[in-house]
């Protein structure tokens, strides 16, 4: 959600769109790899074997893909949940936002014990 809010204003013109995802999710990538492994002491993912990487935090082929996967939900999956959202009843949203923050919470609360205790 947050890409869509700050790619909307590059969504007239697919190239610049495209650039602006590639640009974006490669510096969020970076920098969660960075945090998490500065965090955690542990290296989540590893693109060291993969060509013109960044200190194996970040590749090429993989900041294409995020790249393409913005384009596909900027065009086509965005504009489809906006035509649902505006139909559902707002108290549906409501209840099924709390009950998500609720499981998001949980899992994330569950996941941070885990890892501390092995």
């Amino acid at each position: 959600m947050i890409l869509y809010f700050i790619t909307k204003k590059f969504n007239k013109n697919i190239l610049t769109s495209f650039c602006a995802a590639v640009i974006i999710c490669s510096l969020f990538e970076y920098l969660s790899s960075y945090v998490l492994e500065k965090i955690f002491n542990y290296i989540w993912w590893d693109y060291s074997n993969f060509m013109f990487n960044i200190n194996g935090r970040i590749c090429l082929i993989i900041s294409l893909c995020w790249g393409v996967l913005a384009l596909i939900f900027n065009k086509i999956i965005q504009p489809t949940l906006n035509k649902t959202y505006n139909k559902l009843n707002k108290k549906f949203l409501y209840i099924t936002l709390i009950i998500t923050y609720i499981i998001y919470k949980t899992d994330g609360t569950i996941s941070i014990i885990n890892y501390l205790n092995r």
